[in-house]
């Protein structure tokens, strides 16, 4: 029975990929892309990242990619159960530490202040002496008192305003995605990753930013692309990798 890596490396075989041209495309490196298909997932740097890396990896090839990650699941599950115990100790063992560390320490001594002048004050009332003294004294204490007490009052929360300044909002920018053949898209809004996915033919996508997007396709006869209610017509060959740079300033296609 073939192993994921058999798997991988048969299915970019028959697609007539190098490993370089897949990694140019997916930006996942090319020691990772040679481990996954060597099945040697010990030399990817966390069992999270193997998963991630061999998703994307199965979806640019088109497989499975929730099968083959839960059969790489099934066969290292071992070495997860490991991780998993390893950091429950972690924490475990920091726990006194972030408890104390937590401590109202302002509370504490406060507390300690206000039981000390207690006792004070019972020792004056029952000691004798003078009344006039003893009244000045107890008057004194309790002031003190209360301004210990005082010290542990927190600070009321500030009230939001009501009525906030609302700014004016400028149109946002449009890009839809029409899937006419099999194709792998990556997407960037304002320079922020949105979708990076394989489409199928007759899938469509929608997406807004406020200034600008970067795509990358890996089929550029596979799909069509609207900006702003604007078809952009064709990209280029089937097969053809290209970049699309789309801003209200116009639109940049480089291969």
């Amino acid at each position: 029975m073939d192993n994921i890596g058999d798997k991988l490396r048969q299915a970019r075989e028959e697609k007539n990929l190098t490993l370089e041209s897949v990694s140019e495309v997916t930006k996942v490196k090319l020691v990772y892309l040679k481990a996954l298909e060597n099945d040697e997932f010990e030399k990817v740097v966390a069992p999270t990242y193997a998963k991630g890396f061999l998703k994307i990896y199965s979806e640019f090839l088109g497989l499975d990619s929730s099968k083959m990650v839960q059969e790489y699941m099934n066969e290292h599950i071992a070495e997860s159960k490991q991780v998993l115990v390893l950091e429950g100790e972690k924490v475990k063992r920091s726990s006194p530490v972030a408890y104390f560390r937590g401590m109202e320490w302002k509370i504490v001594v406060g507390s300690i202040g206000f039981m000390v002048l207690v006792l004070l004050l019972i020792k004056i009332i029952f000691s004798g002496g003078d009344e006039e003294e003893v009244k000045i004294q107890k008057s004194a204490m309790i002031q003190n008192a209360k301004m210990e007490r005082s010290d542990l009052i927190m600070p009321k929360e500030i009230k939001r305003s009501d009525n906030p300044t609302v700014l004016p909002k400028k149109k946002d920018v449009v890009l839809v995605v029409n899937a006419k053949q099999k194709v792998w898209i990556r997407v960037q809004a304002d320079e922020k990753l949105v979708f990076e996915h394989t489409l199928q033919k007759g899938d469509s996508e929608t997406w807004h930013a406020r200034k600008q997007f970067k795509i990358r396709v890996g089929n550029a006869a596979g799909i069509d692309v609207t900006f702003n209610g604007k078809n952009i017509g064709n990209l280029g060959k089937r097969g053809k990798v290209v970049n699309l740079y789309l801003s209200r300033q116009g639109v940049k296609i480089e291969n």
